[in-house]
Parts: C-alpha cells; structure tokens; sequence
C-alpha cells in the first residue's frame, strides 16, 4: 500500500481578510476626518433694493478706501484714527458709526477696522451701501 501527501492546496479565491481590514480603516478614516470638517454652504448676502422713506443722514462716518486710506466724516485722518474718532464720538449721544468700504477690500482689513472704530468707544457700527 502507497499512500500519496498532496502538499499543494487549491488557492484559486481571493483572500478577503485584508480586503476587508483597508475598508474598515478607510471608513474610519472618512468618518473622523468628516465631523471635523466645517459645513460648506452657500450663503446668499441679502440684496437691498427698496429705499426706506425715514432715511436720515449718517453723522459720523468711518470710510475706507481701495488703498487702505481712513476718513471720518470725509476728512483724511494720517494717524491716531482712534483719537481722532474718539473726539467725534464724545459729540454724539448715540456712539453709532457708519462705515463705508469699498467693495474690493480684503474681509480681514474690514474687520480690523471695525475693531478699532469698537476700541474707540462706538456702541454700533453700521455698514452703508449703494442701493440698485
């Protein structure tokens, strides 16, 4: 009597033990990595095209130009912005200032201005716009 050992195993399917262990860590990677992200939405800003009847003029304004030049009240103001603002604002009751921006000004020089106009002393800042 013979007996024959077949060492040789039929490999002929995949092998899905490590199919499976790179999607489970893919999908945990994608989970993580997505609840920390920021919602990313459209904003639509709203659009003013009605004109109010009670319209008063604004008695202290803050503008800004393209080239980063500050004026109230269409003065040039070189230096000590703060100052200077500080003098029109202890003539006002209200502490309000309007500030006027061009439109192609960087967000982040907008907010630094507004932040010196609230180091001042102003209560409310409102923005000024051209209407359609």
């Amino acid at each position: 009597m013979k007996f024959e050992i077949n060492l040789k195993e039929d490999k002929s399917g995949i092998e899905l033990t490590p199919l499976i262990d790179v999607l489970f860590q893919l999908l945990v990677f994608f989970m993580l990595t997505s609840s920390f992200s920021l919602p990313n939405m459209e904003i639509n800003l709203p659009h003013i095209d009605q004109k109010s009847d009670s319209y008063e003029a604004p008695k202290i304004t803050v503008s800004l130009n393209l080239n980063g030049d500050l004026y109230i009240n269409h003065q040039f103001v070189e230096t000590l912005f703060e100052s200077a603002l500080k003098k029109e604002l202890a003539l006002e009751e209200e502490n309000t200032v309007h500030l006027n921006a061009d439109s192609e000004i960087k967000y982040s020089k907008i907010l630094n201005i507004m932040k010196r106009i609230r180091d001042a002393g102003a209560n409310q800042i409102n923005f000024l716009h051209e209407d359609d």
